[in-house]
């Protein structure tokens, strides 16, 4: 469960990171180049810079800890479940991300903080619950491993495949606006 929580916590912070506008002026950039065809690749680098910077380093320190406490063996078969949900959690977060980093202008506390500390609570609590839950019982079986594993592989690619597909017909953001 430790991975998962370094996961939650440090993807919800570089995603944070991501949104504070550093130089709002140079969207303009973006805005006159945007080409629906090259929107995906734009988009791939926040991506890829929530994998590299959270699931990654996570995945690799993780790893080092349980073959110390666990033993080698436990610790190579809870990786890849454990990378799994990483991914699926990185997905799930840029689901409606259409934005460039550091161009955008950013709005704090669009919610009140109950409703922001209550939905953060909820999604820790399922996350670690449930992902954690789900990888104890499969290390011990061959075939809830192979289920568990598939089964977060096809739901990291379907979260993909609908948010890559959904990309092309969404414009780029560079203003933030308050939710409805």
């Amino acid at each position: 469960e430790m991975p998962l929580v370094f996961f939650f916590f440090s993807i919800a912070g570089v995603r944070t990171a991501l949104l504070l506008p550093l130089d709002v002026r140079a969207n303009w950039v973006f805005r006159l180049t945007e080409d629906p065809a090259t929107k995906p690749q734009l988009l791939a680098s926040i991506e890829r810079s929530l994998i590299w910077l959270t699931i990654v380093p996570g995945v690799a320190l993780t790893f080092v800890v349980q073959s110390i406490v666990l033993g080698a063996t436990t610790a190579v078969r809870a990786s890849l479940p454990t990378a799994l949900l990483g991914l699926v959690l990185v997905e799930w977060v840029l689901r409606r991300w259409h934005r460039i980093p550091f161009t955008c202008t950013y709005i704090p506390g669009k919610r009140p903080l109950a409703h922001s500390m209550l939905l953060t609570l909820a999604g820790f609590v399922v996350f670690i619950n449930v992902g954690g839950g789900l990888i104890h019982v499969s290390l011990d079986r061959p075939l809830r491993y192979v289920i568990l594993s598939g089964a977060l592989l096809a739901t990291f690619v379907l979260l993909r495949r609908a948010r890559l597909s959904s990309a092309g017909g969404v414009p780029l953001e560079f203003e933030d606006t308050l939710p409805d």
